[in-house]
């Protein structure tokens, strides 16, 4: 009596045999690394991926007819592995990490007090540098280009603030603070629009230091 296989079993059994044979080459390279441990759960769970043996098995093991059981040995043989590695890397990382941060410790401590007011000098200028690059991000409108907290002030100061209209606005960025000049219309006393410009000192957390004239 002959069996014959369909293509959906000749390509399960392709894939069986793909996964088996890197799992068995896994094992040997746990073996070349010293680590038996890691060579005999990936060879046994490549032996038992592979077909010729899975279908031996089914004659010996009832169990093994089971497809559930079938899926589950070489994934639990390969977890045997994974997880002591994942617990051994992540100990490692923890040690690396510590090793680190006691050498950082001991760096510090070693410093001598101009040597930390010349870092502490570094860490403003570049906390400074990172608020200029973030100036339009934070304390500009990404609608129309104006400047939240001057058209704000500016409002506050006007006759008739729901007249105000945006007309264009540009910013000169310094060390400590950006010059912004916003252009606008508004009503007058006399209720005609004009247009008007206003300059301000804005530091980088948008606040507003100064109008200049």
């Amino acid at each position: 009596m002959t069996t014959t296989t369909s293509p959906e079993g000749k390509k399960q059994e392709m894939w069986q045999w793909i996964i088996g044979v890197g799992l068995i080459i896994g094992g040997f390279n746990g073996f070349s690394k010293s680590n038996f441990l890691m060579g005999i759960f990936l060879l046994l769970a490549g032996l038992l991926v592979i077909p010729i043996i899975s279908k031996k098995l089914k004659t010996i093991l009832p169990l093994w007819n089971n497809k559930k059981v079938r899926i589950a040995v070489p994934i639990i043989l390969v977890a045997l592995v994974a997880i002591p590695d994942m617990a051994k890397e992540q100990q490692e990382a923890e040690i690396k990490a510590k090793i680190e941060r006691e050498e950082q410790e001991r760096i510090e401590a070693n410093k001598t007090p101009e040597e930390r007011a010349a870092d502490a000098a570094r860490k403003r200028e570049a906390e400074l540098e990172k608020k200029k690059t973030d100036f339009e991000d934070n304390c500009f409108s990404s609608w129309d280009g104006s400047c939240r907290k001057l058209v704000s002030y500016t409002k506050k100061y006007m006759k008739n603030p729901k007249s105000f209209e945006h007309v264009n606005t540009v910013y000169y960025p310094s060390n400590e603070y950006a010059v912004v000049v916003m252009t606008f219309r508004g009503t007058n006393d006399f209720g005609a629009m004009v247009t008007q410009s206003v300059k301000a000192k804005v530091s980088y957390d948008c606040e507003i230091l100064g109008i200049m004239n």
